[in-house]
Protein backbone atom coordinates (compact mmCIF):
# COMPACT_ATOMS: atom_id res chain seq x y z
CA UNK A 1 0.00 0.00 0.00
CA UNK A 2 1.39 3.40 -0.93
CA UNK A 3 1.64 6.29 1.51
CA UNK A 4 -1.35 8.21 0.15
CA UNK A 5 -3.69 5.23 0.42
CA UNK A 6 -2.37 4.46 3.89
CA UNK A 7 -3.10 8.04 5.01
CA UNK A 8 -6.58 7.91 3.47
CA UNK A 9 -7.29 4.71 5.38
CA UNK A 10 -6.17 6.32 8.66
CA UNK A 11 -8.31 9.43 8.05
CA UNK A 12 -11.37 7.33 7.13
CA UNK A 13 -11.05 5.30 10.34
CA UNK A 14 -10.69 8.44 12.44
CA UNK A 15 -13.71 10.14 10.85
CA UNK A 16 -15.80 6.98 11.27
CA UNK A 17 -14.91 6.80 14.98
CA UNK A 18 -16.01 10.43 15.39
CA UNK A 19 -19.29 9.80 13.51
CA UNK A 20 -19.97 6.61 15.45
CA UNK A 21 -19.55 8.51 18.73
CA UNK A 22 -22.23 11.10 17.90
CA UNK A 23 -25.40 10.80 19.98
CA UNK A 24 -28.37 9.72 17.83
CA UNK A 25 -30.23 13.01 18.31
CA UNK A 26 -27.14 15.01 17.26
CA UNK A 27 -26.66 12.75 14.22
CA UNK A 28 -30.31 13.24 13.21
CA UNK A 29 -30.09 17.02 13.67
CA UNK A 30 -26.91 17.29 11.59
CA UNK A 31 -28.29 15.01 8.86
CA UNK A 32 -31.45 17.12 8.68
CA UNK A 33 -29.40 20.32 8.46
CA UNK A 34 -27.30 18.92 5.61
CA UNK A 35 -30.40 17.79 3.70
CA UNK A 36 -32.20 21.12 4.24
CA UNK A 37 -29.17 23.13 3.13
CA UNK A 38 -28.87 20.98 0.01
CA UNK A 39 -32.57 21.26 -0.87
CA UNK A 40 -32.53 25.06 -0.47
CA UNK A 41 -29.53 25.56 -2.74
CA UNK A 42 -30.09 27.14 -6.18
CA UNK A 43 -28.03 24.36 -7.75
CA UNK A 44 -30.40 21.72 -6.35
CA UNK A 45 -33.42 23.77 -7.37
CA UNK A 46 -32.28 24.03 -10.98
CA UNK A 47 -31.08 20.42 -11.29
CA UNK A 48 -33.15 17.92 -13.25
CA UNK A 49 -31.01 15.00 -12.11
CA UNK A 50 -29.39 14.43 -8.70
CA UNK A 51 -26.94 11.73 -7.66
CA UNK A 52 -27.10 10.56 -4.05
CA UNK A 53 -26.23 7.51 -1.98
CA UNK A 54 -28.13 5.23 0.37
CA UNK A 55 -26.69 5.78 3.81
CA UNK A 56 -25.87 3.15 6.41
CA UNK A 57 -24.70 3.26 9.99
CA UNK A 58 -23.40 6.62 11.13
CA UNK A 59 -23.18 8.14 7.64
CA UNK A 60 -25.24 11.26 6.98
CA UNK A 61 -28.84 10.02 6.76
CA UNK A 62 -29.86 10.61 3.14
CA UNK A 63 -33.43 9.26 3.39
CA UNK A 64 -35.05 12.71 3.65
CA UNK A 65 -32.95 14.07 0.78
CA UNK A 66 -33.79 11.07 -1.42
CA UNK A 67 -37.50 11.50 -0.67
CA UNK A 68 -37.33 15.20 -1.60
CA UNK A 69 -35.49 14.49 -4.85
CA UNK A 70 -38.25 12.10 -5.88
CA UNK A 71 -41.08 14.32 -4.54
CA UNK A 72 -39.83 17.20 -6.68
CA UNK A 73 -39.89 15.00 -9.79
CA UNK A 74 -36.14 15.05 -10.27
CA UNK A 75 -34.26 12.06 -11.63
CA UNK A 76 -32.50 10.22 -8.79
CA UNK A 77 -29.28 8.37 -9.56
CA UNK A 78 -27.86 5.91 -7.03
CA UNK A 79 -24.54 4.06 -7.26
CA UNK A 80 -23.86 0.38 -7.71
CA UNK A 81 -20.41 -1.11 -7.31
CA UNK A 82 -19.77 -3.26 -10.36
CA UNK A 83 -17.71 -5.96 -8.62
CA UNK A 84 -16.46 -7.67 -11.72
CA UNK A 85 -14.82 -4.47 -13.03
CA UNK A 86 -14.44 -2.46 -9.78
CA UNK A 87 -16.31 0.52 -11.18
CA UNK A 88 -18.95 2.69 -9.54
CA UNK A 89 -21.93 3.01 -11.90
CA UNK A 90 -25.06 5.11 -11.39
CA UNK A 91 -28.60 3.99 -12.22
CA UNK A 92 -31.87 5.89 -12.16
CA UNK A 93 -34.34 5.09 -9.40
CA UNK A 94 -38.01 6.09 -9.78
CA UNK A 95 -39.38 4.49 -6.60
CA UNK A 96 -36.79 4.03 -3.86
CA UNK A 97 -38.22 0.86 -2.30
CA UNK A 98 -39.50 -0.75 -5.50
CA UNK A 99 -36.35 -0.06 -7.53
CA UNK A 100 -33.67 -0.90 -4.95
CA UNK A 101 -32.40 -4.04 -3.25
CA UNK A 102 -30.05 -4.65 -0.37
CA UNK A 103 -26.59 -4.93 -1.85
CA UNK A 104 -23.09 -5.34 -0.53
CA UNK A 105 -22.70 -4.36 3.15
CA UNK A 106 -26.49 -3.99 3.46
CA UNK A 107 -26.57 -0.81 1.37
CA UNK A 108 -29.72 -0.25 -0.71
CA UNK A 109 -28.80 0.07 -4.35
CA UNK A 110 -30.59 0.02 -7.72
CA UNK A 111 -31.85 -3.41 -8.74
CA UNK A 112 -29.90 -3.79 -11.97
Amino acid sequence: MDLINYRKQIIRKKVKRIRDALPKNKHAKLSSKIASTTIRSPIFDSANCVAAYSSIGSEVDTSFLIAKILDKGKSLLLPVIENNIKVLSFYEVIDFFADTVEGKWGIRQPDT
